[in-house]
């Protein structure tokens, strides 16, 4: 089942369930983990979010989420294991905010170094 949501980014979420129901409270909270998430990151062009159960386990870690993000460059993506989906989700979201806070940062040094080189040049 693919459910298509845009939130205030103006990006584009696509969840894909297997052997789960993803139920409007589910997809509400994934989708408002994200944007507060990525709130200070605005070139996300799209969001693809696979929750899975496994069939093999009844106890444990068996719900599965991961989140695929679309930059313009790359593409990051965080994976969580949990007991349920919306600590999956929490788990997947601190990942992906700490891949974000790293390539924001490589950009920012990138475009200091092409500064000092420009101002070297000069």
């Amino acid at each position: 089942m693919n459910v298509y949501i845009r939130i205030a980014l103006s990006m584009n979420i696509q969840f894909y369930a297997k052997n789960v129901e993803l139920s409007d409270k589910m997809k509400v909270h994934i989708s408002s983990k994200l944007e507060a998430g990525l709130k200070h990151f605005k070139r996300v062009v799209g969001a693809q979010i696979d929750v899975s159960r496994d069939q093999h386990h009844r106890k444990g870690d068996v719900y599965r989420v991961e989140v695929n993000l679309h930059i313009p460059r790359k593409i990051i993506r965080g994976i969580a294991t949990a007991t349920d989906v919306f600590a999956a989700m929490d788990i997947a979201q601190e990942r992906i905010e700490k891949q974000v806070s790293r390539f924001r940062d490589k950009i920012k040094t990138e475009r200091k170094r092409g500064w000092r080189v420009w101002v070297k040049q000069s």
